[in-house]
């Protein structure tokens, strides 16, 4: 807690607390005065400096527990390297430096407010490129969420001419948590945690996972939480069931009332609060009001100067277009090369990014029908054979399937989709569970075939005349969405308590929309609304779309987003000349639609937009149809390194289609752009 008097901003240093450091204007300092390695110290601070081998994995000595061995990000210090490259015989040349450190940060880049002087200390990472070693231009890498930390942007990427040419840096962003347990990384024996505040702190220690188990109890939300930020402020509202029926005025009603409710309790959490002297007494900042992305901009021009660096260079997915779309709104003159890949909708309304996930679902669900659909030219007949359904038409078939477990789900009789759970009851699936298990395809894994596979063998099996089948893609379904691991403990909610709790916290991630993205996304956009008002949001998007993707619509950008109670500080996406981007997106996205692409390439009028006919939340990897893919992902890195970029409207095109043959899952380590 910061407690700072504004009377005395003309002497701002003398006011700061001394363990933090104060935030100062970094104006005078012109490029070239600092460096990467001598930073000016009142802006940043390393704290770590260590390696990593980049040698030729194939021979990859026994070094232990991949310390030292990137992309793992267990550095080592100067004098393990040394014992490596003596023990093993490595060459000093595949060694690289890294830097970890924290970045200050005013909470509120407003030189005329108190909250100027509250410092936030944001961790940085950073590896030095291989060519110019300090001097190296810098490329931020932001996976997206808004919830990638700082590790995200030096593992982004493995292709050689990236790791040569560039500095790649990234940034803890305001409220996030650390992807690392804390005290390991960079080093287990020199840790760099992350400080301040942060949306999982608010309800640490506040969680029961795994209650005591009564036969006779119906669990709740309640029994699995006591932090404010999932319970209701107001006793009279409702707790919902955790999947609401997009049909259902009543059921999504109280899912906004429920919403609107628990973010009013935890948005007034004293958490939050960071209280400042003023004249008249105490003002009390919420940490909530200063976490949207024109905030990151600022702070990552910050670093900028702080390094003495003339441009930033950006690689932004998903939510990182955002930033690398702000970033070159706000800070022109000192844009490099930017990649928009995978990109988010510019706004400027919550509604209509909501709108957004509903078109994007479309798609999705278009592609899945097509896959099973597509002319023989191009699919192979196994594929057929795999995808017969009892319809001709898929579309009809699935709908009959939706129809049927619902029928079941309200019928008398124990439904045929369900099964038993630990405690002796009946898990039952709905139409909305359904739906939920859907959403996997709106994840970055999506670029792959396997989820899209095996999400069309779950409906197949559901809609088979055989019990076991049914019971099989029953039991995938509540696993999916009903299973709880954090590396310590894993619960099967659905089948241990009946009741399915992972989706309902609001600190975990719930369909991309848990406070961590809400939080920022309702900084970035305008406009608020009552419940009534979202109701009426929600009943426009139900008369024009499907089900599902109105359910989609309500869990990612819906419940909550539109009734957030701290107001907006809107962030400015595109409408910039002079600087020249490559916007990128897959045809088949189904987070981010394509539409969203083509509405920030008229941002940019000196930008060009490249298309992926392929599937998938970004354009990354296509295990069915890699030599397709390679031709965006070339053109992509081409540009980062050299400025060039393809022809606008350039479009890879797909060369093989999804195969209905499984593969195995992408490994966790594997970093997430090759």
């Amino acid at each position: 807690e910061i407690v700072l008097d504004s009377m005395r901003l003309s002497n701002a240093v003398a006011t700061c607390l001394l363990f933090l450091g104060c935030a100062q204007d970094a104006s005078d300092v012109s490029p070239g005065d600092w460096t990467l390695l001598s930073p000016n110290p009142k802006l940043l601070e390393w704290k770590f400096k260590g390696y990593y081998w980049y040698g030729n994995r194939s021979t990859r000595p026994p070094i232990g527990t991949a310390l030292c061995s990137y992309p793992y990000l267990r550095a080592c210090t100067a004098e393990e390297k040394n014992d490596f490259i003596s023990k093993y015989a490595l060459k000093e040349e595949d060694f690289r430096m890294t830097l970890v450190g924290y970045l200050k940060v005013p909470l509120e880049y407003d030189d005329m407010k108190p909250s100027y002087n509250v410092v936030q200390k944001l961790r940085i990472s950073a590896i030095l490129g291989a060519d110019g070693g300090a001097n190296a231009p810098v490329l931020l890498g932001h996976c997206g969420g808004p919830s990638s930390d700082d590790t995200c942007g030096m593992t982004t990427t493995l292709r050689p001419e990236v790791l040569k040419h560039f500095t790649l840096f990234g940034i803890q962003q305001r409220g996030m948590s650390s992807g690392y347990p804390l005290g390991e990384y960079p080093h287990p024996e020199h840790a760099v945690n992350v400080v301040g505040k942060t949306f999982n702190g608010v309800c640490e220690g506040k969680y029961t996972f795994q209650p005591p188990k009564n036969k006779s109890k119906q669990y709740s939300l309640k029994d699995f939480t006591e932090c404010e930020c999932d319970l209701t402020d107001d006793p009279t509202i409702a707790y919902p069931e955790p999947f609401p029926d997009p049909a259902d005025e009543k059921q999504v009603e109280s899912w906004f009332a429920f919403s609107a409710s628990r973010d009013k309790a935890c948005y007034k959490a004293d958490y939050w609060k960071i209280p400042v002297k003023v004249p008249d007494g105490i003002h009390r900042y919420n940490f909530l009001d200063f976490v949207g992305t024109q905030l990151l901009a600022m702070d990552l021009d910050r670093f900028r100067e702080a390094i003495g660096h003339n441009k930033l260079n950006i690689m932004g997915w998903s939510y990182g277009t955002a930033v690398g779309a702000s970033y070159m709104a706000a800070f022109p003159q000192h844009t490099g090369n930017v990649v928009l890949n995978g990109n988010v909708h510019p706004g400027p309304a919550v509604d209509d990014y909501y709108e957004s996930v509903a078109q994007a679902t479309r798609q999705g669900m278009t592609k899945l029908v097509r896959i099973c659909n597509r002319q023989t030219s191009f699919l192979p007949k196994k594929t057929l054979d795999e995808c017969q359904v009892p319809q001709k038409d898929e579309v009809a078939f699935f709908n009959e399937l939706v129809k049927k477990i619902e029928k079941n789900a309200t019928g008398a009789s124990p439904s045929v989709f369900s099964a038993e759970t630990e405690l002796g009851g009946r898990y039952t699936l709905t139409p909305a569970m359904v739906y939920h298990y859907l959403a996997r395809l709106a994840s970055f894994t999506a670029e792959s075939q396997k989820k899209w596979v095996d999400s069309l063998k779950t409906l197949i099996l559901l809609g088979s005349h055989n019990l076991t089948e049914i019971k099989q893609g029953t039991v995938t379904i509540f696993d999916q969405a009903c299973t709880y691991s954090d590396g310590q403990i894993k619960v099967r909610a659905w089948y241990e308590y009946g009741y399915c709790w992972p989706v309902m916290f609001n600190t975990q991630e719930t369909n991309d929309n848990e406070i961590t993205s809400r939080a920022v996304r309702a900084s970035d956009y305008v406009s608020r609304f009552t419940v009534d008002g979202a109701m009426d949001s929600y009943r426009r998007l139900a008369r024009k779309y499907k089900p599902v993707e109105v359910y989609l619509a309500n869990a990612k950008a819906g419940f909550g987003l539109q009734t957030w109670p701290g107001e907006a500080t809107p962030v400015m996406i595109g409408f910039r000349a002079g600087v020249r981007p490559v916007i990128v997106n897959a045809l088949y996205d189904m987070s981010t639609p394509y539409t969203n692409a083509q509405f920030m390439r008229r941002g940019f009028p000196d930008g060009v937009l490249m298309t992926w006919q392929g599937v998938g939340h970004c354009v990354d990897s296509a295990d069915y149809d890699p030599s397709g893919v390679k031709s965006c992902n070339d053109r992509l890195f081409k540009y980062l390194v050299t400025g060039v970029q393809p022809p606008d409207g350039f479009t890879c095109r797909q060369t093989k289609y999804i195969e209905a043959k499984p593969i195995e899952s992408i490994s966790a380590s594997q970093p997430l752009i090759v």
